[in-house]
């Protein structure tokens, strides 16, 4: 596995002569790596192109947009299909990163969970379909470093080295089954994924396993600290776990050092802690007398009627999902039962509407409109 020249592409001449082949080949299986478990700002680092059994990975943080232009053009190309396995987070890092689109996509995970298979990543449906074993030993590697090493190179191009042949696999059983048009709708959807940033939250500290357990000025120490740890992680751009981890945040918050002997001696609090943030961290938790409570449910209260009808609705899927050997949540998600009790859809359109796939109304609109329509 790996004996391929993998060539890798720093120069716009480069990848200007990579995209033109691999949009004369007309298949290029696609691929990218971020950095978002190390940094702050998740950005792309690398994507992969395989085409015609030759494999290249392009530098994105060398190469300015203007130099990476052919790259979108090759994504958009109607003409050339880019396979993809879980394209959903390399599309919106697509769009936030470059203001690339991909256009005539063919997503494997997507295939796989058509086919009801139950578990649909890369490796396990390579070793299924090809009886090849990938390595994954670089999963939490940091792709923003140069130069990438040898192992860290074959491990990026391993997730594309091999999708046009899983594809093949998994069309040949999406044909045989009759499953294929409800993949190409689930691709065709996720060409038109788009990327929203996320909403800023002022509880996200709640989040840290144990927060909920604090009170009054210890969940305001608790409060104070997470926002100076998110305003060091930002200034430095990495990950907020490489700053403070958060059971340190916790531990801080609920028995505060109240000087350095007393920080140097804080369980998990290493020197590199104490000599670049040791003085921060005290006047931060000194100058803390906030008392903060947890904000009371924003949920409203259930309305008991529809849970009631979405109880039946999801039965009557689950039935239906266990006829069609396919995960009962990928064949309609509790928002689309909760949309169809809230709405109780007369029309295909409004199924449609609805169930947001027009493969899920051909399977789904008889037997739940009954339940919607018995006493």
């Amino acid at each position: 596995m790996g004996d391929e020249t993998i060539l890798w592409v720093d120069a716009a001449t480069q990848l200007r002569y990579i995209c033109s082949e691999a949009r004369a080949a007309g298949v290029v299986a696609v691929d990218s790596e971020a950095d978002s478990f190390h940094s702050y700002y998740p950005k792309v680092c690398l994507l992969q192109l395989s085409f015609s059994g030759r494999h290249a990975v392009v530098d994105t943080l060398k190469l300015t947009p203007l130099e990476l232009a052919p790259l979108g053009e090759l994504l958009a190309d109607p003409k050339t299909l880019k396979v993809l396995h879980g394209a959903d987070y390399d599309l919106r890092m697509l769009q936030k990163d470059f203001g690339f689109f991909v256009r005539f996509l063919a997503d494997t995970q997507a295939a796989a969970q058509v086919l009801g298979e139950p578990q649909t990543s890369l490796a396990t449906l390579v070793k299924k379909e090809l009886g090849l074993e990938l390595d994954k030993t670089q999963q939490r590697a940091d792709w923003s470093v140069r130069p990438l090493s040898a192992e860290m190179l074959r491990y990026a191009v391993d997730d594309t080295r091999y999708l046009e042949a899983l594809l093949a696999k998994l069309k040949a059983r999406l044909a045989a089954c009759g499953r294929l048009a409800w993949w190409e709708e689930e691709c065709q959807v996720l060409e038109q994924v788009s990327y929203q940033p996320p909403e800023p939250d002022p509880w996200a500290f709640l989040r840290i396993k144990g927060a909920k357990g604090l009170a009054g000025e210890a969940l305001g120490r608790l409060k104070a600290l997470w926002l100076w740890r998110e305003g060091v992680a930002q200034a430095l751009d990495v990950a907020p776990f490489r700053v403070l981890p958060s059971e340190l945040l916790l531990r801080l918050a609920s028995h505060p050092p109240a000087d350095f002997s007393a920080l140097v001696h804080t369980p998990g609090v290493s020197p590199r802690v104490v000599r670049r943030w040791g003085t921060a961290i005290l006047q931060v938790l000194a100058s803390t007398r906030e008392e903060v409570s947890p904000p009371p449910s924003l949920r409203p209260r259930p309305d008991e009627a529809k849970e009631r009808l979405v109880t039946k609705l999801r039965a009557v899927r689950d039935e239906v999902a266990q006829a069609l050997a396919i995960d009962p949540g990928f064949l309609a998600p509790r928002a689309t039962l909760e949309a169809v009790a809230e709405r109780r859809p007369q029309t295909d359109e409004a199924w449609w509407q609805c169930l947001k796939r027009r493969w899920r109304v051909a399977v789904l609109q008889e037997p739940l409109g009954k339940v919607l329509a018995a006493p």
